[in-house]
């Protein structure tokens, strides 16, 4: 049963529960991740720990979770939340992005 694909998933809901009870989830997501890279729930658990280092510790300690997700999982249902703390097509405040020119109207 310890190496099972069942206990391999089991770690990924222990996570969740820990996440539930405000326990160490990023441990359980780790052991996860390590056990079942490509597994069914791999996007989920990646995802979950980015966002707890977000929480936990602020944007730039889960930059490298976030990069990770994106090369992995482009389209993910974290993806939006990875781009905005790597800062990938995060239009800045500023307002400094050009503006394409109009037909017809020189610059």
């Amino acid at each position: 049963f310890p190496r099972s694909a069942r206990a391999r998933e089991a770690a990924f809901f222990l996570g969740r529960l820990a996440e539930d009870e405000g326990g160490d989830a990023s441990t359980w997501y780790n052991r996860y991740l390590e056990e079942s890279p490509r597994g069914p729930y791999a996007s989920q658990a990646l995802g979950r720990k980015m966002m707890l280092i977000r929480g936990r510790s602020g944007s730039a300690a889960a930059r490298a979770i976030a990069s990770d997700y994106l090369a992995r999982y482009p389209n993910g249902t974290y993806a939006a939340a990875a781009r905005k703390i790597t800062g990938e097509g995060v239009k800045p405040s500023s307002g400094s992005w050009p503006t394409p020119p109009r037909r017809g109207v020189s610059p």
